[in-house]
């Protein structure tokens, strides 16, 4: 019996590096990933999507240290602290959208409605505008909780990477020469 196993075993060995990989499906990530921050200054950090087909709606949860950075308000006309919708899905109901800079936790629940068309391929989600508070430190933008569903509902498996921030000194305004 093992004279005839160990060769099948072998050649199925073979097989396995010798075929190409299936495609990975599709990935969501922070860009750019780690940011640098100047403490004080406020800078856009992107959610991307990417290799995504038939994208109708999402949920997000994110996470991050509140003693080390804050979400600036992307809508100062709306009430609370705002996230930015990305242009890769149609804007058509927007179910959630906030921040708690107290809490270190956001929120973003986007749906497209008839007539839009399910989106597949690359894009960015969402954008958060973080703002450096404590110099030399970091904190990972973790995304605790995510959803994609298809036109139809059904789940869409999407691998999630998670983002870091890196919070450097303040800019020091150049001395003027006496």
């Amino acid at each position: 019996d093992m004279k005839i196993v160990r060769p099948l075993f072998l050649a199925a060995l073979c097989l396995f590096f010798v075929l190409p990989a299936a495609a990975a499906g599709p990935t969501v990530a922070f860009s750019p990933s780690p940011l640098e921050s100047p403490a004080g200054q406020t800078v856009p950090l992107a959610i991307r999507i990417a290799d995504v087909q038939g994208l109708y709606g999402f949920e997000m949860q994110l996470k991050f240290d509140p003693a080390v950075v804050e979400v600036v308000d992307a809508d100062p006309n709306a009430v609370g602290v705002q996230l930015l919708p990305g242009d890769f899905l149609a804007l058509d109901m927007l179910v959630r959208n906030q921040a708690d800079n107290s809490a270190g936790t956001a929120e973003f629940v986007l749906t497209q409605i008839n007539p839009s068309e399910a989106k597949s391929g690359t894009g960015v989600l969402l954008t958060i505008y973080l703002r450096g508070k404590a110099a030399g430190q970091g904190s990972a933008v973790e995304i605790v909780k995510a959803q994609f569903a298809t036109r139809d509902g059904e789940a869409i498996d999407v691998a999630l990477g998670d983002g870091v921030v890196r919070v450097a000194a303040a800019a020091t305004p150049a001395k003027s020469p006496t």
